[in-house]
């Protein structure tokens, strides 16, 4: 097996095959896929390095660095700028095709989560940097920014209140020394035990007790295979190892399987309910955005509505807009929202009837265009252009790492944090 090998300066052996031998690979993963009765993904934070997110024990790994005097790697991407990698759509794309069933992650990125995978489909074993949860009723909050707050390593209270029951939020991220959460622990193991397929990418398979659901798949007869460049403790046990980039890897197994790989969009959900006017109430209108799943998501720093001279903003939430008198119930409002901006979104602005109803609107931001789609209504197109799908290569071509997928972050303006 021929080999392109190198050391750190910290003595870290990383190795890399051949692209032909990744392609060969790739044609055998591609096949165990078709042949799968329960496919699984386990992911660590190799998948995320070519979205700029640096890993933790790869050369320039922020526990590797850490470990020599505290230097800090080079140029990083935000989590909240960091656009899913090839590696992240291509999971999204097999999910949609009904060949993966689960995807068991370490990441606190949410990239996966941003990059469609339903959640009822993901375990994040570790956590997610956008998602807070009561204590008291356990409910959680999706947010457009990073919601810890505290320097304490295990302080996790953010600050925030609950808008259901008022009680108070924390951060879902789980340190060392720390217990996962019961959820998302059974859900990665119940899906291991079922697996006869878990494709490891990423992943040093370290950390326990995440490490021990491939583990699980070998030791109920399933076949763990493992993709990173670093060696592993359960290399051993692999029916299968690769040493390569993720993407690499990704990129053979989508061409042998001929599955296209979506380009990465961004899907916002907003929720209008307009209250009609009583003698006791005055007439009324919510805006709310939730995550596909309906967990309550905070993405907007400010919400206008205009009719004709009259106007009104919010900056906080909940966003809720009592209408005078003079706002006619005959003639529809203007809507516009404004976004925090991590990928450039601009204003999105719509015209909604005061029909006393509740409306869903499914949006997408595309970064490739720059502009917003207003998916099966009538503010933009039915669909995303062409281009948001990309095919990928022919079997026999070599891996480019999924390089031409990933478009460069487009920072827009940064508003601040929304309340709880």
């Amino acid at each position: 097996m021929a080999f392109s090998a190198h050391k750190t300066k910290e003595q870290l052996e990383e190795l890399e095959e051949e692209p032909a031998n990744v392609q060969e690979k790739g044609r055998q993963i591609a096949e165990l896929i078709r042949r799968s009765r329960h496919f699984i993904c386990f992911t660590g934070a190799g998948i995320s390095t070519s979205a700029g997110i640096p890993d933790f024990r790869g050369p320039e790994g922020v526990w590797t660095l850490a470990a020599t005097g505290g230097r800090r790697t080079s140029a990083t991407t935000p989590t909240l700028n960091a656009v899913p990698t090839f590696t992240h759509m291509a999971l999204v794309a097999l999910q949609a095709a009904g060949l993966l069933k689960f995807v068991i992650s370490q990441n606190v990125d949410g990239l996966h989560r941003k990059s469609g995978i339903p959640v009822e489909k993901l375990a994040e074993l570790h956590g997610n940097l956008n998602v807070e949860q009561c204590l008291k009723c356990r409910r959680e909050f999706l947010r457009d920014f990073d919601v810890p707050t505290s320097r304490s390593v295990h302080e996790h209270r953010t600050g925030r209140k609950c808008a259901a029951c008022g009680g108070d939020l924390k951060d879902t991220i789980i340190n060392f020394g720390e217990s996962l959460p019961g959820n998302q622990l059974t859900a990665g193991m119940t899906n291991s035990m079922q697996a006869d397929l878990c494709l490891c990418l990423g992943s040093s398979l370290t950390v326990s007790p995440a490490c021990d659901m491939p583990r699980e798949v070998a030791r109920h007869g399933g076949r763990t295979i493992i993709c990173n460049l670093q060696r592993t403790p359960l290399d051993k046990l692999s029916a299968l190892r690769v040493y390569a980039r993720c993407d690499a890897l990704m990129t053979a197994i989508m061409g042998h399987l001929g599955i296209p790989v979506p380009r990465f969009t961004l899907a916002r959900h907003v929720r209008v309910t307009t209250h009609p006017g009583s003698f006791m109430r005055q007439r009324a209108v919510d805006i709310a955005a939730v995550d596909a799943d309906g967990t309550p998501a905070s993405l907007f720093p400010r919400v206008d509505i205009t009719q004709g001279p009259w106007a009104t903003s919010g900056d906080r939430e909940p966003f809720h807009f009592a209408l005078p008198a003079a706002v006619s119930p005959a003639s529809p409002i203007t809507i516009t929202l404004y976004w925090q901006g991590h990928y450039g979104e601009p204003i999105y602005s719509f015209a909604h009837d005061l029909a006393p109803r509740t409306v869903h609107l499914d949006l997408t931001y595309s970064p490739w265009t720059g502009q917003w789609y207003r998916l099966g209504g009538d503010g933009g197109l039915a669909a995303l252009p062409p281009e948001a799908v990309v095919a990928p290569p022919a079997p026999t071509a070599a891996p480019e790492a999924g390089a031409a997928v990933v478009p460069p972050p487009r920072r827009g303006v940064q508003y601040r944090r929304l309340g709880g």
